[in-house]
């Protein structure tokens, strides 16, 4: 899996989304973690969005590689906005190591936007370490 995250990403739903069993609704699919983590987000909701993005990231070993991508730049971006840039070092080098190799302007604008959120809000050798490799990897992709 990689220097980071082996035990980050574990089986789960996929994508964030549940499914639903039985009845009419069978096949229905609900509204992830994920995007309810972006939501309260937004919203300035942090501990309930930091709550969701972690579980997110837990479950996000059976989603494809772009929504593992979304979900660790997500935990990312709430745990920088909460003032915890040393605790999204983590989840910053699985949003790397997800999208390399993955030819995708969105999700090198979601690399981009998780560099740019820890540089800004912590100047650490550990961040800027990141941000050199960050660098490198978005790099490579253009």
């Amino acid at each position: 899996m990689g220097q980071f995250g082996s035990d980050v990403l574990g089986a789960g739903v996929v994508d964030g989304a549940q499914q639903v069993e039985g009845g009419a609704e069978a096949g229905a699919r609900l509204v992830g973690l994920a995007e309810h983590a972006e939501a309260l987000r937004h919203l300035g909701d942090l501990a309930a969005a930091a709550e969701h993005a972690a579980e997110a990231v837990r479950t996000a070993g059976q989603a494809h590689l772009r929504g593992q991508v979304h979900r660790c730049a997500g935990l990312v971006l709430v745990r920088v906005q909460r003032s915890r840039a040393d605790e999204a070092l983590e989840p910053a080098h699985l949003t790397l190591e997800r999208f390399r190799g993955i030819e995708s302007g969105r999700l090198h604008d979601r690399g981009r936007s998780v560099r740019s959120a820890l540089t800004s809000r912590s100047s650490t050798p550990e961040i800027g370490e990141f941000a050199d490799r960050a660098d490198a990897e978005l790099n490579l992709a253009v």
